[in-house]
C-alpha cells in the first residue's frame, strides 16, 4: 500500500479477525444489492411487453379495428405492470439506503475514530488538485462521449449501451442515489476491504470490474462503466476521501445524461 500512499484499509490490517468480518459483511452487502437490482430489472422486463401490447391495441383502436373494452383491459394490465415496477424500485431504493447506512456505521465502529482510514475525511491533496483533475477529465470525456457514439453509429453497431443511461435514468437517480449508494458499496466498503487484504492495485481492479458487472445486472451495460469504475476506485484510494468519487460520479452521470439527451434524437 505504500506505493500509492493510501491510508484506506490500514485500520483493518492490524486485526485479521476484523478484516474477516468486514470481508463477509462486504460480500453480503454486494450480494443483497445485486439481488435487489435483479428483482427490479425482472419487474421492468415483465412490464415492457405489457406496454408494447397496450400500444399495439391503441393503434388498432385508432384504425377502428379493436373494441374500446379491449383497450381498457390492455391499459389496466400495463398500468398494473408500471405500478409493480415503481413499487419494486422504491423497495430497492430503501433497501440500498439501509445497506449503505449499515456499512457506514459498521466501518465507523471498526475504525474507532480513525476516519481517514476508511475515507470519511476531506481529500488529502486538497480541493484545488481535484478541481484541476476534474477539469481535465471533463475536457477529455467531452470529446469521448460525443465521438464514440458517432463512430459506433457510423460503423452500424448498436448504440443501446450508450443510450441506456438516457432512457432509463432520471436526474435524482443519476445525480444523487446512484453516486452515493454505489460509492459507499463499491468504493467505501469494497476498496477498504480489498486494499487491506491485497493492496490498492487489487482494490482498483476488483472494484472496477465488479462495478461494471453490477451495471450489466442493472440493465446498463455501458462501456464507460469499466473505465469509470477503475477511475473512481483510484480517486478514492488516492484522496483517502469518499467525497471525491461521489462528486465525480454525480457530475459524470449528470453530464453524460445531458449530452446523450441532446444526441439521442440523432441516433433514433
Amino acid at each position: 500500500m505504500a506505493s500509492m500512499g493510501t491510508l484506506i484499509g490500514r485500520h483493518l490490517q492490524a486485526s485479521p479477525y476484523q478484516l474477516l468480518i468486514a470481508s463477509w459483511i462486504c460480500l453480503a452487502s454486494l450480494s443483497v444489492d445485486l439481488f435487489l437490482h435483479w428483482q427490479y430489472r425482472r419487474a421492468g422486463d415483465a412490464c415492457e411487453p405489457l406496454l408494447k401490447a397496450y400500444e399495439q391495441v391503441v393503434n388498432t383502436y385508432l384504425l377502428e379495428k379493436t373494441p374500446y373494452q379491449t383497450v381498457l383491459a390492455a391499459y389496466d394490465k400495463a398500468n398494473s405492470g408500471c405500478l409493480a415496477v415503481e413499487e419494486t424500485y422504491q423497495t430497492t431504493l430503501v433497501g440500498r439506503y439501509l445497506i449503505a447506512f449499515f456499512l457506514l456505521v459498521f466501518f465507523s465502529i471498526l475504525a474507532r475514530g480513525n476516519r481517514r482510514s476508511f475515507g470519511l475525511a476531506m481529500p488529502m491533496q486538497g480541493w484545488t488538485y481535484w478541481g484541476w483533475l476534474g477539469t481535465m477529465l471533463f475536457l477529455f470525456f467531452s470529446i469521448l462521449v460525443v465521438v464514440l457514439p458517432i463512430i459506433w453509429s457510423l460503423l452500424g453497431w448498436r448504440t443501446d449501451g450508450f443510450f441506456s443511461l438516457a432512457e432509463n435514468t432520471n436526474f435524482a437517480e443519476g445525480g444523487l442515489h446512484a453516486p452515493v449508494l454505489e460509492e459507499i458499496l463499491y468504493r467505501f466498503a469494497l476498496c477498504t476491504v480489498v486494499a487491506a487484504r491485497w493492496g490498492p492495485r487489487a482494490a482498483i481492479v476488483l472494484s472496477g470490474l465488479l462495478f461494471a458487472f453490477a451495471h450489466i445486472i442493472y440493465g446498463n451495460p455501458n462501456p464507460f462503466n469499466v473505465i469509470g469504475g477503475f477511475f473512481l476506485a483510484w480517486s478514492f484510494l488516492k484522496s483517502n476521501s469518499i467525497l471525491i468519487p461521489i462528486l465525480f460520479h454525480a457530475l459524470g452521470n449528470l453530464y453524460v445524461f445531458l449530452v446523450i439527451q441532446l444526441l439521442f434524437p440523432f441516433f433514433h
